[in-house]
């Protein structure tokens, strides 16, 4: 009998929890499956459980798809569930819920009502269904669901004599918003709850579902919470709960103190739309940039539920440029080293204060986007990539989607600007900034080294170090103090017409200095009428003049001092910077100068062109190219500027594609006149062509090189420069070029390596008469090298007629002794210098003494010169 009760028991147990699961749907997917608990079958390969744990349409193609699962709750029940559509709605693209049917079959002509979320009216509304015939019983908010990305928590109620009420939240949480009630008793009993999708091609994957409950009608035992606030200017601020409030406490203004003794609001007002929100009316201002704590009291949901005092901070703050920096770009995240494989930008908040993005734009390229309203919080970051990202970047933190989102490898522009259109931060990154070969091939993003210093550009970025390959959401792996503390400096003055003249800085400038037109002014001209900054690099300033410039003519900008870069650093006092209006450039008014047709490796090739004449020119009005000999016509051609650049009379510029690489391998004068062009034309290490022309193809030079060229003693020529002779000599005489000089560490940083790029050529000659000759200077014949700063060191001259002369130069001592040999077998420049710091060949000092100083200079043609000079080693007591 005691056998006989427990079955009994057991069985009555085992009924009960049938009953229960078959009377109630809990479903939020953590499980991973739908298949079971519960149940949900119809389409199940055109669905799947993602990596957020969502039930996600999975499909292809244009497509009806369901899952439904079984429900007999009809009466005193609430539906309630998590959707998210990311593309705007439309007829064919939008879901239907359904919450009561008596089909398994959702797209059977069945008999229940269904949630349409979406349609051509971007709407939310509740239907009833009778058969294949549809009718609408709640007309919900027109435009919920026209957005990019359409996340919303809904909830239906029905009571026992048949009344609807819909909700919804757009912000996806339990702040419910009605939508409408009706009554409608057409259909007592179902079977069936499910979600049906109808899409195109494009959406087939765009739907998600989440956390599902049907059960008896939940009742809100819960207080209200504080979630936010929102500062909207000096005066005002919006609070933000998780849900409707009572307005009896709500408008009660002690209800409200904020620390810091400040007074409490004048007005306090729930809002008329959203009973969720209060806004807040300040009679006293708030103090820029302060953090205040607000604390609210007393306050209640519509179910009477009362909160304890919730406290949130607050501040206001003006935003201004740097507030907010992109911080981090995965430009090019194949091939995959460690994260998602996803293109993304990361913000970061570089205030005390939340930072609300409502409005605000990001502009990529050409495209303009406007962000949803996210807060990001102080020292904090958000992710902004495509829709698509958000299941495997979220994890990382705060997420915004675009329906639409592309960055190119390297070049583009990137430019936010706050609700009121100002600009917060701008950058125009390349794949230089990596500053690593193999990173910028792809896998690696470029993150920003300080954030305070938003205007750094190439020199505040650089390739992560994470060994994921960059470090979303978090702090970044290349973190550390890079103050901005160089002071800027115009570097040239462009010509746009005779009336108008724009100037360029070295660096982002402070876009209020640059644009007070009292800091200008052409000497005996005068100040210019109109100024305009360039936006939003603000690189640059373009000046306006009621009286036009005269061509041959120079002028001098004079800059008076105020100028200051965009994080405050000043121009150095006052400063003056000469211009003309340039001319069109002829036959023999711009040469050849100097090439490079055999760098190093690393290196690259490089043309020297010197303007001979006396007039000015614009570089973006000339090309270089190479000459077919086959097709007889240019090829090849290249643009050195599309930008105007000035060169004046006696200027030697060096066009390269790496202005770096040549600093870095020879010793440059006048980096300014380093260009870095596009691309170079084909310059083979045999022989080849150059040409320089105008934009209409009229040949100002051509040089024909080839290595044959070179001085014949030389064991290498790499690294080598083949320089003009006489600039006023045909280009194309062979006579007229030479190896550039690796005697002297004047023109290059090693014997590797011998050029005067932006410097007169080592073996420039006039052709004026003179003989050869060496000498020491007079003032250095005693020397006493004992590195005390004075005479330490024995300096020889040398100068001769023609180039291709070369040395063995060395030191005896009187008894005929073999000192030390200064060169060996090494080509000298036309005109130069060398010196003896007073060792000897085994690194040992000379004794004090008299000493011989014997050179021997021979060229090609088998002529010798031999010259002795005298020379004191002497020591200071």
């Amino acid at each position: 009998m005691l056998l006989l009760m427990r079955v009994f028991i057991l069985l009555i147990t085992v009924l009960l929890s049938s009953f229960v699961a078959s009377a109630q749907i809990q479903d939020d997917f953590s499980d991973g499956d739908f298949s079971s608990n519960p149940i949900w079958s119809g389409d199940d390969l055109q669905f799947k459980i993602n990596s957020s744990k969502k039930l996600q349409l999975n499909s292809t193609g244009s497509d009806t798809s369901f899952l439904s699962t079984a429900n007999t709750l009809l009466n005193n029940t609430e539906w309630r569930f998590y959707i998210k559509q990311s593309f705007n709605s439309s007829s064919n693209n939008h879901s239907r819920i359904y919450l009561v049917s008596d089909q398994a079959d959702l797209k059977s002509n069945l008999n229940g009502y269904f949630i349409q979320f979406g349609s051509t009216q971007d709407d939310i509304c509740l239907y009833r269904q009778d058969g294949n015939a549809v009718t609408k019983i709640i007309s919900g908010t027109v435009g919920n669901t026209g957005n990019s990305v359409n996340e919303f928590t809904l909830k239906a109620t029905r009571d026992v004599n048949g009344l609807w009420e819909l909700f919804s939240d757009a912000s996806a949480g339990s702040n419910f918003q009605s939508e409408g009630i009706a009554t409608d008793i057409t259909y007592t009993s179902t079977s069936y709850f499910g979600f049906w999708c109808k899409y195109t091609t494009s959406n087939s994957t765009k739907f998600y579902f989440d956390d599902v409950y049907v059960g008896t009608i939940l009742v809100d035992t819960i207080p209200p919470v504080l979630v936010s606030i929102k500062t909207l200017d000096a005066n005002h601020i919006d609070l933000f709960f998780n849900e409707a409030l009572d307005s009896n406490t709500t408008n009660y203004y002690a209800n409200y103190t904020v620390n810091n003794s400040f007074a409490s609001p004048t007005t306090a007002q729930r809002d008329a739309n959203d009973y969720s929100i209060v806004h807040l009316y300040f009679w006293s201002p708030f103090v820029q940039g302060t953090l205040y704590t607000l604390t609210a009291s007393n306050i209640k949901d519509l179910k009477g539920n009362m909160a304890n005092p919730q406290q949130q901070d607050f501040g206001w703050n003006e935003m201004e440029l740097g507030d907010i920096t992109i911080n981090e770009i995965m430009a090019d995240p194949a091939p995959r080293i460690g994260l998602p494989e996803w293109e993304y930008i990361e913000l970061y908040n570089n205030t005390i204060l939340p930072v609300s993005l409502n409005n605000w734009t990001l502009q990529v390229g050409n495209t303009k986007k406007t962000l949803p309203d996210s807060i990001i919080a102080p020292h904090s970051y958000v992710l902004i990539a495509h829709n698509n990202a958000q299941a495997d970047l979220s994890g990382f933190g705060t997420f915004i989607g675009l329906s639409s989102f592309s960055l190119t490898n390297s070049g583009q522009q990137l430019i936010l600007e706050n609700e009121k259109g100002n600009l917060i931060h701008q950058i125009r990154y390349q794949t230089s900034w990596y500053q690593n070969k193999n990173k910028e091939e792809g896998g690696w993003s470029l993150e920003q080294i300080d954030p305070s210093n938003p205007c750094g550009c190439e020199n505040n970025w650089h390739a992560s170090v994470d060994n994921n390959g960059g470090t979303p959401g978090s702090k970044n792996s290349i973190y550390a103090a890079n103050p901005d503390q160089v002071k800027p400096l115009p570097e040239r003055i462009s010509v746009v017409d005779n009336h108008t003249i724009t100037i360029h800085f070295s660096e982002p400038m402070d876009s209020t200095s640059i644009s007070d037109i009292n800091l200008y002014e052409v000497i005996d001209f005068g100040k210019p009428i109109s100024v305009a900054n360039d936006y939003p690099s603000y690189k640059s300033v373009t000046l306006h003049f009621a009286n036009a410039f005269q061509k041959q003519k120079l002028y001098d900008l004079k800059v008076q001092p105020g100028l200051k870069d965009c994080v405050g650093n000043k121009t150095k006092g006052l400063m003056a910077f000469r211009f003309g209006m340039p001319e069109e450039a002829k036959v023999g008014d711009i040469v050849i100068n100097e090439i490079l047709f055999n760098p190093q490796s690393p290196g690259v090739d490089y043309i020297e062109i010197l303007n001979i004449s006396n007039k000015i020119f614009d570089l973006k009005d000339l090309r270089l190219a190479n000459w077919s000999m086959e097709d007889q016509n240019f090829i090849n051609v290249k643009f050195i500027t599309e930008e105007s650049y000035l060169i004046f009379p006696n200027g030697y510029y060096v066009l390269s594609t790496n202005s770096s690489i040549i600093k870095q391998q020879y010793l440059v004068k006048v980096p300014d006149w380093l260009i870095e062009i596009p691309s170079m034309i084909s310059m083979p290490n045999s022989e080849g062509n150059v040409l320089l022309i105008t934009s209409n193809f009229e040949q100002i030079d051509r040089f024909d090189y080839s290595e044959d060229m070179h001085f014949d003693l030389l064991q290498s020529t790499k690294g080598i420069s083949l320089e003009r002779i006489n600039p006023k000599q045909p280009t194309n005489s062979k006579n007229n070029w030479h190896s550039a000089a690796t005697s002297s560490d004047s023109y290059s940083q090693s014997s590797d390596y011998a050029g005067t790029p932006t410097n007169e050529n080592s073996q420039f000659s006039s052709g004026a008469e003179f003989s050869g000759e060496i000498w020491v200077r007079n003032y250095q014949s005693i020397f006493s090298p004992d590195n005390d700063g004075r005479d330490d060191l024995l300096i020889i001259d040398y100068k001769f007629e023609h180039p291709g002369n070369t040395a063995n130069i060395m030191v005896y001592d009187m008894n005929g002794k073999l000192i030390r040999n200064l060169i060996d077998n090494e080509l000298l420049a036309t005109k130069g210098n060398l010196n003896w710091d007073g060792l000897t060949n085994e690194k040992q000092k000379a004794n004090v003494g008299i000493y011989i100083i014997y050179a021997e200079i021979f060229n090609l043609n088998g002529d010798v010169k031999h010259f002795k000079l005298k020379v004191v080693l002497a020591s200071y007591l």
